[in-house]
């Protein structure tokens, strides 16, 4: 019988703001701003209950229309209450970027600490990015393509953005346990929301990006964004072109070869991964919608597909309905978690994951999110597990 090694809490797209009810921008959903507090103040006390060892908050932990100062510390006064305070681990998500530059996330989420968690370099195999965006590493045309116009863009921003301006980003490792590793991903390394120092040059790379691809921008990204949002980006694309709209985001370069060396670093010592991220990496996990990934997905799953079983599992937010589908070329659960924001009144949505011995975990659920169990290597019991007509189980085709 499988050994529990330890516990941590879930949670993705709180977006809390002291603002009335509204609906979702394809006015299916009613957005409770008020209302998502209520999954924290519930959560909180029971993962401090539980001892959990940290807290992995998916991304959108404030909306866009927050009132900067005092919605922060309504949602800070909930999450720093108890025993959990110090093990917080906060994922950027495009709701951040809407309230805080870079620098003021710093301090809100404590990212500085976080990434002194992080393998010494030194300790990391050498990879080299470029080796992702081989076309002829692909199946299909489309994915071809898209490596190939997408690699000169990347080259420019390797080499126009110099290794220090990553101290400002969100992604970082660490270990909760021997033989295991928790790694996050900035989804918005490249992004039209992203204001980092170098801002020009991460935000050029995201225009050209985003004109290549969607033939709906003009002019200045983040004017676009701000004064259209309820413009319709995905008009006249389809399937995974869907996702070159400006609310996701991409992962530049020297992330892609950090994130190889680590994932290398987790194979060669034989550690389980759990990754953590806002936008998810896989079709496997957005269920029927194509729209909302990570604009260089393709180069992230070509690192799971060469180490099979490294990664356990990917934890997601930002498709507020969720989804979960199994990778069977990287033996990887997928899972993107339900947002509080669109929960009913009398609802929840976050988790506690149990992880064992045998690489396999137990999410136990609270309200949208429900309880199931994930098998080292192989499929979870989805069409039985997720009874909440909200997670939609993936069919993806070769990239």
């Amino acid at each position: 019988m499988a050994t529990g090694l330890f516990k941590f809490g879930v949670v993705a797209d709180v977006q809390y703001a002291d603002s009335d009810d509204a609906p979702n921008f394809s006015n299916t959903r009613t957005r409770r701003y008020r209302n998502a507090l209520k999954t924290l103040q519930e959560a909180v006390p029971l993962w401090d209950q539980q001892a959990v060892s940290f807290v992995a908050q998916l991304g959108d932990l404030l909306d866009g229309r927050s009132i900067k100062g005092a919605d922060e510390k309504v949602v800070a006064d909930v999450i720093n209450q108890s025993g959990i305070k110090d093990k917080w681990l906060h994922v950027v998500g495009n709701h951040e970027l809407y309230c805080f530059s870079r620098g003021e996330l710093d301090p809100f989420y404590g990212l500085p600490n976080l990434r002194s968690l992080s393998l010494n370099p030194e300790l990391l195999p050498t990879s080299d990015w470029r080796d992702l965006y081989e076309p002829e590493a692909y199946a299909t045309e489309t994915t071809k393509t898209d490596m190939i116009q997408s690699l000169p863009i990347m080259e420019k921003l390797w080499q126009n953005n110099g290794p220090e301006i990553e101290k400002e980003l969100g992604y970082y490792d660490f270990s909760p346990k021997e033989g295991w590793r928790v790694i996050t991903i900035d989804s918005f390394d490249i992004s039209a929301m992203s204001k980092l120092s170098d801002g020009s040059v991460r935000n050029a790379t995201a225009k050209d990006l985003l004109q290549t691809f969607n033939h709906n921008f003009t002019g200045d990204i983040y004017e676009e964004v701000l004064k259209n949002p309820r413009v319709d980006w995905k008009s006249g694309l389809n399937s995974y072109h869907t996702r070159w709209v400006p609310f996701n985001g991409g992962v530049g370069p020297r992330q892609l070869e950090w994130l190889q060396s680590t994932i290398e670093y987790s194979h060669q010592n034989k550690e389980r991964v759990i990754m953590l991220v806002h936008v998810p990496i896989s079709p496997y996990g957005t269920g029927t919608d194509d729209m909302c990934l990570v604009w260089n997905f393709q180069p992230i799953l070509r690192l799971l597909h060469d180490r099979p079983g490294t990664v356990v599992v990917v934890f997601a937010g930002h498709m507020h309905d969720g989804g979960y589908g199994f990778d069977p070329q990287s033996l990887t659960h997928h899972i993107t978690f339900p947002a509080p924001l669109e929960c009913e009144v009398d609802q929840v949505a976050f988790a506690t994951v149990e992880c064992f011995d045998d690489g396999s975990l137990h999410i136990e659920g609270s309200g949208r999110v429900p309880t199931f169990d994930l098998p080292f290597g192989r499929r979870g019991s989805a069409n039985t597990n997720f009874t909440d007509a909200s997670l939609v189980e993936a069919v993806v085709p070769a990239l």
